[in-house]
């Protein structure tokens, strides 16, 4: 590896922030990748420098980087990408375009106020409600179906992201327990071979299946010959 794809590496490696230095996944973690370039005068020059020039930011010096520039033209301060619930600088009142708890709005409003002026937190205030509403309709492509206001009220005071809603994350580990508890239930009552059984004689197997269960038999079968050979 040449001096310069080393130097790349490093630097798409973690955080460019130096007090930070955050080490960053291939997934970016919630980050920003970055191009610079620059020279003198109205004119580039980057010869030579194309493979230094990318640098990453972690999700939490992306958003204050997106803070500074305060321009929603170039990058914008809340919607720029989903979260996990795992990445630097999320927490409950983290406002994004998919947070929609209840201190996620008091925050986007007054940090929006700050930063922008009356008009625009009035804009991301509605904006939020309006997304608020639409992913937790029936369907969400169809603005003209059902509010599903179970949907609608949890989400505004629980977190639902995969890695940090404690209320999604405790009903997922119940329905695992559940389906572990139920496939074994199921599976001391009704063994493999029995349920196999019992689907071809209704003809409840699909091609796939079927196709399957023919590979195994003539595998079976193979394995029988060769005992018998030797």
């Amino acid at each position: 590896m040449s001096e310069m794809s080393e130097m790349q590496s490093k630097l798409y490696s973690k955080c460019a922030v130096t007090k930070c230095s955050r080490p960053m996944q291939s997934n970016n973690e919630g980050g920003l990748d970055l191009t610079a370039t620059g020279g003198y005068g109205d004119f580039t020059d980057s010869i030579g420098e194309d493979e230094l020039c990318t640098f990453r930011l972690c999700h939490k010096h992306a958003h204050k980087f997106a803070n500074w520039l305060n321009n929603d033209d170039v990058l914008s301060m809340y919607w720029g990408h989903s979260h996990a619930g795992y990445e630097p600088g999320f927490w409950f009142g983290h406002p994004s375009w998919e947070q929609r708890t209840w201190l996620s709005y008091i925050t986007i409003f007054f940090h929006s106020w700050y930063k922008k002026g009356w008009k625009q937190a009035k804009y991301y205030l509605k904006a939020q409600l309006r997304s608020h509403k639409n992913w937790s309709r029936e369907n969400i492509n169809d603005s003209k179906t059902p509010i599903k206001w179970g949907t609608y009220i949890s989400s505004f005071f629980f977190l639902t992201n995969a890695s940090k809603g404690f209320f999604v994350g405790t009903k997922r580990k119940l329905q695992r327990k559940l389906f572990l508890f139920t496939k074994n239930y199921y599976r001391s009552h009704t063994s493999m071979y029995s349920e196999i059984w019992t689907r071809i004689l209704e003809d409840d197997l699909s091609d796939a299946e079927k196709s399957l269960i023919k590979d195994i038999g003539m595998q079976l079968a193979y394995q029988e010959r060769s005992l018998e050979e030797e």
